[in-house]
């Protein structure tokens, strides 16, 4: 009787080691640029998400004929206390009298919950943007500036968006991940 011939045959130390390496080099190159992708993802939705709700007060104060402010919000139903910025959420309302605060009678068209924790959401803080932002039936901001959207204040990946007092929403020119403000200047910091 014949010995049966193995198929089978295990690594050599060269193969196994061959392996060893690339698999070290695959797992140390992954999981940076992964973490970067969604950092960066992230980032994009997130600000896409606010540029939207900005858009969406505009629109609605020139359809309505009324003020319509933009605030952050931590319950959806109310502005916050002063100080409160609009990563914690922020809420679109109906502000038929121009004071920036949810009255009785005022309806809250939308509302957005906080951002992913470690992101910052930050307006000009020269101006009221920190604060809420106003459009009349005209479609007009009540301050012009800049919002900037950022991870762990790292100004690389962010976004920003550039208020005119037209109203005009522009989403800031992007230079490898720095947004350039009004001027074309790469932004330097998280807090305008």
């Amino acid at each position: 009787m014949k010995a049966p011939l193995c198929c089978c045959r295990g690594f050599t130390l060269l193969e196994l080691l061959v392996t060893v390496v690339v698999a070290s080099i695959f797992l140390a190159v992954v999981p940076g640029t992964f973490l970067n992708v969604l950092n960066a993802t992230r980032v994009k939705q997130q600000m896409y998400d606010f540029n939207n709700a900005i858009d969406f007060a505009r629109s609605e104060a020139v359809k309505r004929g009324l003020y319509v402010t933009v605030c952050p919000s931590t319950n959806g139903s109310s502005c916050a206390a002063s100080g409160t910025r609009f990563e914690s959420g922020w809420i679109v309302f109906v502000d038929s009298n121009n004071n920036q605060t949810v009255d009785a009678g005022e309806e809250v068209l939308r509302y957005t919950s906080a951002l992913i924790s470690g992101y910052t959401l930050r307006g000009t803080s020269a101006t009221t943007l920190n604060s809420y932002i106003t459009f009349n039936s005209k479609g007009r901001a009540s301050a012009s500036g800049t919002y900037i959207l950022c991870n762990s204040s790292a100004i690389n990946p962010s976004r920003a968006i550039l208020i005119a007092s037209t109203g005009r929403i522009t989403a800031a020119t992007d230079r490898n991940g720095t947004p350039l403000d009004s001027s074309g200047t790469a932004m330097t910091t998280c807090t305008p």
